[in-house]
């Protein structure tokens, strides 16, 4: 392996070991406490109905869980009043979204994350995974007045902490496989084998150690 990639493999491979000491952490506190994280944007009028998109994150119970929402709401009032009502939640969300600055954070009894609705059918998660869309209406029927629709993406802990064990793992079998050669004389680096050479390897030019040296010469012996 070039040099160059070498060290892109040990930097990307502490990093990764770094995240996925950073996973586990979050692993252990998401069955104590439930951390959710709200964000209100994008408020939208047409017709009767006002929209707004409501975005989450929520860990618990050892899942991570992402769900982006639109939440709907349709005025009964006359056309007169109509204008009057989006200048009032035009204010009231933009206060909002000043007060959030620009998420809201809660901390909550710990469950595994599911962001549909109580009255609503949960498709059970499969090992944990869950990726689906939902809908409800109040009241149900024709003409409702409320309405909530969205995607959700769920995943457990533990698959995102073993997609960072790859990069640690194929480093260490690396470095193991490294220090192999080196006891039997191969080159570390290129695994050129280095019996009748000294001092440098004729393949790479990486410098021998005194230790897989000396293996070479008693192998030569």
């Amino acid at each position: 392996m070039a040099p160059v990639k070498r060290h892109l493999l040990t930097l990307f491979s502490a990093l990764s070991f770094a995240l996925l000491l950073l996973t586990i952490a979050i692993w252990i506190r998401s069955y104590f406490v439930l951390d959710r994280f709200v964000r209100w944007d994008n408020f939208r009028t047409y017709g009767p109905w006002t929209d707004w998109v409501h975005d989450q994150m929520v860990i618990g119970r050892g899942g991570i869980g992402f769900c982006r929402s639109v939440v709907g709401e349709q005025s009964t009032s006359p056309s007169r009043y109509r204008s009057r009502e989006i200048a009032f939640m035009s204010r009231f969300l933009n206060q909002l979204n000043q007060a959030l600055r620009p998420i809201m954070y809660q901390a909550e009894l710990p469950a595994y994350p599911d962001f549909r609705f109580e009255f609503y059918y949960n498709d059970a998660t499969v090992f944990g995974f869950n990726l689906s869309r939902f809908e409800r209406t109040i009241p149900a029927g024709q003409n409702p007045t409320h309405r909530s629709r969205g995607t959700q993406l769920i995943l457990p802990l533990w698959s995102i902490a073993l997609l960072f064990c790859i990069l640690p793992a194929l480093w260490t079998r690396r470095w193991r496989a490294s220090r192999r050669r080196d006891k039997v004389g191969f080159c570390s680096t290129c695994g050129y084998d280095l019996r009748a050479s000294k001092d440098r390897c004729p393949e790479c030019g990486t410098e021998i150690p005194i230790n897989a040296e000396s293996c070479c010469q008693d192998r030569i012996a």
